[in-house]
Formats: C-alpha cells, sequence, structure tokens
C-alpha cells in the first residue's frame, strides 16, 4: 500500500517526522505516504515524548533487478552482485549478462580503465505490461530530472548517478545508467537515444500522469 495510518491511542501527538522524506512523508494527522523504496524512521512526539517506529517500503516491481551503479564500484562487486548468467567479457572490461526475466533484455555493465562508466538494462517490448511494469520501476526508485526529446532522465538518491530512458538503433528500449553527467552530455546521450519508440512513448505517458 502507498499509505498507512499511525494510530497513537491515550496520548496528545505534538507532531510527526520522517528521518527519510525520500522514502516517504508522514502528514499531520499521522499518514505516512510512500514515495520510493527504502527505510525511514518516524517519530512521533507524544506527550512530550519520542515514539519511534520503523517503516520498510519494498518494491512493486521485482521482475526487472536495478543495476549496480556508482563511482566507486568495481568490476569484481559487479561479479559478486550479479545473478543474472553471465554471456560475455570483454578485453574493453565491459562485462553483459543475460536478463533474468521476460521483462529484461541483455544487461551490460562498462569499464573504463577499471573505473565504472555506466551501466545498461535492456528491455523487452514483447510483454503487454512492459510500460507499466517500467514506469512503476522508475518511480519506485528515482527522483525526476529532465526531458530531451524523446528521453527522460532521473536522478538517483544521492544525485550522483543519472537514469535515462531511451531507445536507440543498437540497444533498442532501455534504461541506462550515466555517471556525474552534466546537461551538455545528456544531451549527447540523448541524441543517440531519441529513437522515436511507442514503448519509450507510453511509459513517459505513464509517468508524467503520475508526476
Amino acid at each position: 500500500d502507498k499509505e498507512f495510518q499511525f494510530i497513537i491511542e491515550n496520548g496528545y501527538v505534538t507532531s510527526w517526522t520522517s528521518s527519510d522524506e525520500f522514502v516517504g512523508i508522514i502528514e499531520s494527522n499521522g499518514t505516512f505516504k510512500a514515495k520510493h523504496i527504502g527505510e525511514t524512521t518516524i517519530t512521533a512526539i507524544v506527550n512530550g515524548k519520542s515514539i519511534t517506529a520503523k517503516v520498510i517500503v519494498e518494491p512493486k516491481v521485482t521482475e526487472i533487478i536495478e543495476p549496480l551503479y556508482g563511482s566507486e564500484i568495481t568490476s569484481v562487486q559487479v561479479k559478486n552482485y550479479e545473478k543474472r548468467k553471465l554471456l560475455s567479457e570483454l578485453s574493453d572490461g565491459t562485462i553483459i549478462y543475460q536478463g533474468s526475466s521476460r521483462y529484461e533484455g541483455i544487461v551490460m555493465y562498462l569499464f573504463e580503465k577499471e573505473k565504472w562508466s555506466g551501466s545498461m538494462v535492456g528491455l523487452e517490448t514483447s510483454p503487454t505490461d512492459i510500460s507499466n511494469k517500467t514506469s512503476d520501476f522508475i518511480l519506485e526508485r528515482y527522483l525526476p530530472y529532465l526531458k530531451i526529446e524523446n528521453v527522460l532522465f532521473f536522478t538517483s538518491k544521492d544525485g550522483n548517478t543519472i537514469i535515462g530512458l531511451g531507445a536507440s538503433t543498437s540497444t533498442g528500449v532501455s534504461l541506462s545508467y550515466i555517471p556525474n553527467a552534466n546537461k551538455k552530455s545528456l544531451q549527447a546521450f540523448a541524441e543517440k537515444s531519441n529513437k522515436s519508440n511507442d514503448i519509450v512513448k507510453s511509459i513517459i505517458s505513464k509517468i508524467e500522469k503520475i508526476q
């Protein structure tokens, strides 16, 4: 559920707070509203004393698995993390896995001089509910950022990774994880991934309606 009502009996509540508002917020009447997956601590001040409760927001979509990403990750960490079938490991450091569900195509990790330079999850377009699955996957994990042509961008919680949803001739419909990107580099990325695609349009439409 997206909401949960906290009830304090036999006490006067003067305030409610959430320790991580990325995960969820709580209103003055004790209604918790989930925003993204993760954990947060809810604190109520009751009769001058603190009462806390841990809230865990679990993912709705588990058929699309988030790749490992972040400027500090190594190929060893990727191999330890990934449970998907390894397809290929190239001489330039690229590691390619087979998707683990009917919603995933190939999953790719890029490294330049052993430094992480990107991750990519290809999306299968044949499932009739791929638009719903993808939009839910994105919204429960990331923050909206900007749209360039047919590409929609989001940020990770820490803001250090940009996630781009688009389509290209080489990768098809995909989610790309881009490190430390500025708007100029995102523009260049969008020029390569802005192929008109009905699935991408449907996903973007669903996301924009919810936002």
